[in-house]
């Protein structure tokens, strides 16, 4: 496994055992989200467009992180048969489109979208 995959690895599951461990922030509104360092779509597009790996490993980290974390956290299976270049994909085509936009407002609202579709499927 190459050095990028192994950091990668480690920031999702270290991402997503900051979420996890949140699993209550919808019912306590003091716990604020954990938000990347920069977090607005326009840092996240120019990252994505001038092909900065190592900003894009933070990122990509922190975005499947808060997406795992939510799947574990609301025990919706949301990611079952997600695909890493399709919600990557997704995220970037909406950060595009409103690129004032906090970033973690935009994935947070991608998560109850695709929490709202997986809903009443079976485990």
């Amino acid at each position: 496994m190459s050095k990028a995959k192994k950091i990668v690895r480690a920031a999702i599951v270290l991402a997503g055992a900051i979420v996890v461990s949140s699993s209550e922030v919808g019912a306590d509104q003091s716990i604020q989200l954990l938000a990347p360092p920069v977090d607005t779509c326009r840092a996240y597009t120019a990252a994505v467009f001038g092909n900065n790996r190592m900003t894009l490993v933070g990122y990509s980290g922190w975005f499947l992180g808060f997406l795992s974390g939510m799947a574990q956290g609301t025990g919706i299976d949301f990611l079952r048969d997600a695909n890493q270049e399709d919600l990557n994909k997704r995220l970037y085509d909406e950060c595009r489109a409103q690129p004032d936009k906090p970033l973690s407002s935009v994935v947070a609202e991608m998560a109850k979208e695709l929490m709202a579709s997986h809903q009443n499927q079976p485990r």
